[in-house]
């Protein structure tokens, strides 16, 4: 099955909105058991995981992402949740592991 025609969707895409919200509330962040250098840990040493490992450049939130792909002429941007699609064969492209950390938005090419 192949996805409407012009349809994307983000997957593995970091959530900014989770790292800034535990960060502010001081509560555990995604993975923080891979950040410790040695016995010491800090939740910025997350934040800068985030940031660094895995290629990433910039990591969005809905309003920045939605602006982004709108800017790029694309429609139709809705946020969804993970493992859920308007588009059957967008289905099953997520990643489990990674559904505490990732944005999923949906959106078509004008």
């Amino acid at each position: 099955m192949r996805p409407q025609k012009g349809r994307t969707r983000t997957g593995r895409l970091p959530e900014s909105r989770v790292y800034v919200e535990r960060y502010r509330n001081l509560e555990p962040m995604p993975y923080a058991e891979d950040d410790p250098l040695g016995d010491i840990y800090t939740p910025a040493m997350s934040v800068n995981r985030i940031m660094r490992d895995h290629g990433h450049k910039f990591i969005y939130d809905y309003a920045t992402l939605r602006i982004a792909l709108e800017a790029a002429q694309f429609v139709d941007v809705i946020q969804q949740q993970y493992g859920r699609s308007s588009d059957q064969a967008l289905l099953g492209l997520d990643t489990p592991e990674r559904a505490i950390e990732s944005l999923y938005v949906e959106a078509r090419k004008a």
